[in-house]
């Protein structure tokens, strides 16, 4: 569990005593005995001593428990330099604490410090790995995801659910807000009104305008998405640029640099690649035209959005038909 649990760059699993030399001595000499079971041969005893009330300096210490190490077990031998095994040794105010073991950690910084962002979440590989890029920085997610049935069906739902279980899993017990948001019928009024090269760009505009409304509603700084710079048609430059403009508030794109063989590598790393190509009915899938622009125009895009009518009037009906579901370590908590 510690290794899903940012903030931690390692982990020691320690034995604690108090501060009787022979207590000292005994877990020193069974933790080399565990080590020497590995088929270790060599070793260093390496104490610190942040206690300055106690009586033994570090170095006197790595002398004695080493003596006490080679007469308990006469085939091992002493490497300063470059040791099988190390007896570390902490003296610190309220014990001392001993190991031979560190287990790296995943690093970053504590959940929540960073501040909340609103994940744009797909049923791709690559969302889901930038949720996990910004929980690793300190930052709280929550997630957004657009649905459109009956194109899209009840696994789509679950293929969504499962994955933000799994992102939940590195959350450090923060629950995640997961809001399923129907597109259907507002997806429907732009392909009926907006021309078919257009049609994408205009989508994703809608997309990070309802992204907003909701982030407002859950007091998230941020909207984080899995884009990836050239990948696909609606991730060039200029229709980034195109895209972000409808969004309130800035929209951080973590996996902007990646190769597609990095983020799956990451995504099999943490647990979500086996759900995202599960293949269920996505929404980014079923409603992409042809031959959609690559190089949109802002001002453009803008006239064509007249066609739309009242967006403002859009979101909010696509606001009061969301679900809510909230997810904890893996499990779902509520599910409206």
């Amino acid at each position: 569990r510690l290794k899903k649990i940012f903030g931690i760059k390692w982990a020691n699993p320690m034995v604690e005593t108090g501060f009787e030399l022979n207590e000292i001595v005994g877990s020193a000499v069974e933790l080399s005995k565990y080590e020497r079971s590995k088929g270790f041969k060599t070793f260093k005893v390496d104490t610190r001593r942040t206690n300055k009330s106690f009586p033994i300096g570090s170095m006197r210490m790595n002398e004695l428990l080493g003596a006490e190490i080679l007469k308990n077990f006469p085939d091992l031998r002493v490497n300063l330099e470059n040791p099988d095994f190390t007896i570390n040794v902490e003296i610190r105010e309220k014990g001392v604490y001993i190991y031979s073991e560190s287990e790296r950690g995943p690093g970053g910084l504590p959940v929540t410090t960073g501040g909340k962002v609103l994940l744009l979440l797909s049923g791709g590989i690559d969302s889901p790995v930038a949720g996990w890029l910004m929980m690793k920085r300190g930052v709280k997610i929550d997630c957004i995801s657009f649905i459109s049935p009956p194109f899209t069906n009840d696994k789509t739902r679950w293929k969504i659910i499962e994955v933000t279980k799994k992102l939940s899993e590195f959350s450090s017990g923060h629950p995640i807000h997961l809001f399923l948001v129907p597109l259907t019928d507002l997806l429907m009024h732009i392909k009926e009104r907006i021309p078919d090269d257009y049609m994408l760009v205009v989508q994703r505009r809608i997309m990070m305008k309802v992204a907003n409304r909701v982030a407002d509603t859950i007091g998230a700084f941020a909207l984080t998405t899995g884009e990836n710079l050239g990948q696909v048609a609606s991730q060039t430059l200029q229709n980034l640029h195109t895209i972000e403009e409808a969004s309130d508030r800035m929209v951080l794109r973590p996996l902007l640099t990646y190769d597609k063989e990095e983020i799956i590598s990451r995504a099999k790393e943490i647990g979500t690649y086996d759900i995202s190509i599960q293949p269920y009915p996505d929404l980014c899938v079923l409603f992409t035209p042809e031959h959609p622009v690559t190089k949109s125009k802002l001002e453009k895009v803008k006239k064509v959005e007249e066609k739309l009518g009242d967006i403002s009037k859009m979101v909010e009906e696509v606001m009061n038909d969301m679900e809510e579901v909230v997810i904890r370590n893996g499990e779902i908590i509520e599910d409206s």
